[in-house]
């Protein structure tokens, strides 16, 4: 599963209490790229050892503060399913490029970290790795 870094605006963190926060959340934890999802009450209930009146009273909470939007899904047979949540990204800072961990340096580097003189190709290639992971 890949992991998730998504930044909380401060209006949110401000305004909720901490069951409503944990449902929101939950949310952003299941939504995709364009921060939709459809969890059903029932399985965040029994994941996230929460009740579901407290799932529901937070849905409809965040939905009044205009943080997230809920839609009804529904089978082609016009079965209920589950809830279509959509979260408003007004709420969220994505964060548009993942930070790249350096695993190891090239030896030529290593190397060259002890010698005073570097050839000036190598020295602004280490420079630029330097800014680029800092």
């Amino acid at each position: 599963m890949d992991e998730k870094f998504i930044q909380i605006k401060d209006k949110v963190l401000e305004t909720l209490d901490g069951n409503c926060y944990k449902v929101f959340s939950i949310l952003l934890r299941h939504s995709n790229s364009n921060f939709e999802c459809y969890p059903s009450v029932r399985e965040m209930a029994r994941k996230y050892k929460l009740s579901k009146n407290t799932i529901t009273s937070c849905t409809n909470k965040l939905e009044e503060m205009g943080i997230i939007t809920k839609s009804l899904r529904q089978t082609k047979d016009g079965k209920k399913t589950s809830n279509f949540y959509t979260i408003n990204r007004d709420y969220v800072v994505e964060n548009e490029k993942k930070k790249k961990r350096i695993i190891s340096l090239p030896d030529w580097f290593n190397k060259n970290l002890e010698r005073k003189e570097l050839d000036i190709d190598k020295k602004e290639e280490i420079e630029r790795m330097l800014k680029e992971f800092n």
